[in-house]
């Protein structure tokens, strides 16, 4: 890895136990190295393949045998066909990234498909418990359902909700914060 610039912005994250200040020097159009292609399309690789272990995995405690007839070719590309980089690919469709008014419009849907399943006298539990082949659970496909159905009315739901939240006078909630504020350990007691 080559030496970083110190200008580059950084990321706290943990590892052991431990918080470090890691830097993030790649940004939208940088240009990659052959080494950095081999190393993302190795990573990519691994991501999706672990994700189709899972879904091989979750199939096979759900019904044991079932993938036996599965057309594993087939489902691997359409699971790297799915796969959106830099997005959460885990259940349902995901929302992913910060896109704060897709989040905002699914948890709204999902409030509703509980309310409208408890209202008919079903439980929303046990049906995150019921998944199919692919391992998805029958209440993320009925999330898909309504979020396919009526996804402009929770969205419209979010849209406005978030512009209520932009017209709130500013706090002092992230005066001073920077990407690289350090966080001072406590003083061991001697």
């Amino acid at each position: 890895m080559p030496a970083v610039d110190p200008s580059v912005p950084t990321a706290t994250r943990t590892f052991a136990g431990l918080e470090f200040q890691v830097p993030m020097p790649y940004s939208e159009g940088h240009a990659l190295t052959a080494g950095e292609a081999a190393w993302l399309n190795s990573n990519l690789a691994s991501v999706i393949g672990n994700a189709y272990s899972g879904d091989i995995r979750r199939a096979e405690a759900a019904k044991k045998g079932s993938t036996k007839t599965w057309d594993h070719a087939a489902k691997f590309a359409a699971k790297y066909e799915g796969y959106v980089l830099g997005e959460s690919n885990r259940g349902g469709k995901g929302t992913g990234g910060t896109d704060v008014v897709a989040a905002l419009a699914r948890t709204l849907a999902t409030i509703e498909l509980k309310r409208k399943l408890v209202a008919a006298g079903h439980k929303p539990g046990a049906l995150m418990k019921v998944k199919n082949a692919d391992g998805v659970s029958k209440f993320n496909e009925l999330l898909d359902a309504l979020i396919a159905r009526d996804g402009e009315h929770f969205t419209a739901q979010a849209q406005a909700q978030i512009a209520d939240m932009d017209t709130q006078p500013e706090d002092d909630l992230f005066a001073g914060l920077t990407e690289t504020t350090e966080v001072e350990a406590p003083v061991a007691a001697e």
